[in-house]
């Protein structure tokens, strides 16, 4: 993978390769790309926190995938390590009347993403090929309701728990 842009002195790390691969399993599917490109498409976002701040202009529909706040442990000796990164995904719709469901879309939408995402055990290559995960370990988290305050998007989110098994020393994945 090239180096991150700006500031390459950074090198990526393991959750960063993970968020990135997400992106890109999402972006490969054409009926999710079909979706989402109807508004602002499939997109990393830093955190969350820019959803209540208003930092973000929001259109739906909208993928949004983000790293839980660098939410990540690692279980392990000096050299090997189980890492377990959390990556949340927010889907974002468009509020309709209380009385519609527009068929319940979203959970429509939420079950399609899991189900792509458990392709391979949820593992996860990198832009060359690599493995980078060994399992999507589970959804910790779905929320499927949570309207964003002056507006008339819903937003949902679904929190994915993956375990990778890493050599700290080299910071290569194991085979």
């Amino acid at each position: 993978m090239t180096d991150p842009t700006p500031h390459p002195q950074f090198d990526w790390s393991v959750d960063t390769l993970i968020a990135e691969a997400v992106v890109r399993t999402l972006r490969a599917d054409t009926v999710l790309s079909a979706y989402f490109g109807s508004g602002m498409g499939i997109l990393p976002i830093e955190s969350e926190v820019f959803f209540d701040a208003g930092v973000l202009s929001l259109r739906a529909p909208a993928l949004l995938v983000s790293l839980a706040g660098l939410d990540e442990v690692r279980i392990g000796s000096a050299q090997y390590a189980e890492l377990e990164t959390v990556v949340d995904l927010w889907l974002v719709t468009a509020a309709e009347t209380s009385t519609t469901s527009q068929q319940w879309l979203r959970a429509r939408i939420v079950n399609y993403i899991k189900a792509l995402l458990q392709t391979e055990q949820g593992t996860l290559r990198d832009s060359d090929g690599n493995r980078i995960t060994e399992a999507l370990t589970r959804f910790q988290r779905t929320l499927l309701s949570g309207r964003l305050r002056g507006t008339n998007l819903v937003l949902t989110q679904l929190r994915c728990l993956y375990r990778s098994d890493i050599d700290q020393s080299t910071r290569e994945f194991e085979d």
